[in-house]
């Protein structure tokens, strides 16, 4: 036997609504223990150059962002007020090399807490016949509580750290999101 429930709103005892629907099948989550939010997005708005040999801050953020707490300034997500928890952060970095020699390269993602690494990934290759365009992607679980800050950094790194690398506008981004149930 098969039972059916029909409800439009679920509340709990003090008459706060939990979930509510329209009838049509949408539903809309109105207890935020239940959301995973805050959530923040951008892609690099266009190419920027760096140079070798230097950590540099990925700025312009800004493109298809998404805020859903308005903690995400297109270059620092800042938690907010009362959002403690474990967060999923993923980045990634495509870099562009116009002059790669045979001195090895290195390209370097960083992912930053509060203003020091917490987290890093490379990929190396070791000749001009290598791939003179790479990204690199990172991903962690990180704790935050309220005024943390996470930001995105880059290293170009070669032998005699010369020249300079172009990190693409098209393929660079950070997102994020606080995670339920953990």
């Amino acid at each position: 036997m098969a039972g059916i429930l029909k409800v439009d709103k679920y509340q709990d005892f003090n008459g706060n609504d939990i979930m509510t629907s329209d009838g049509s099948g949408n539903l809309t989550l109105n207890n935020a223990a239940m959301k995973n939010t805050p959530a923040f997005y951008g892609e690099k708005a266009s190419n920027s150059t760096i140079s070798r040999g230097v950590i540099t801050k990925i700025t312009g953020l800004t493109t298809n962002e998404i805020d859903s707490n308005s903690a995400f300034d297109g270059t620092t997500f800042t938690v907010p007020s009362g959002q403690d928890g474990k967060y999923f952060v993923a980045a990634q970095v495509s870099y562009s090399y116009a002059d790669i020699g045979n001195d090895g390269e290195r390209s370097q993602i960083y992912l930053y807490k509060n203003g020091s690494s917490v987290k890093n990934h490379q990929l190396y290759f070791s000749s001009a016949g290598d791939q003179s365009i790479v990204s690199v992607y990172i991903s962690a679980f990180m704790s935050l509580v309220a005024t943390d800050t996470v930001e995105l950094y880059a290293k170009a790194v070669d032998a005699n750290n010369s020249g300079s690398a172009t990190i693409g506008g098209d393929n660079t981004s950070i997102g994020g999101y606080k995670l339920i149930g953990v």
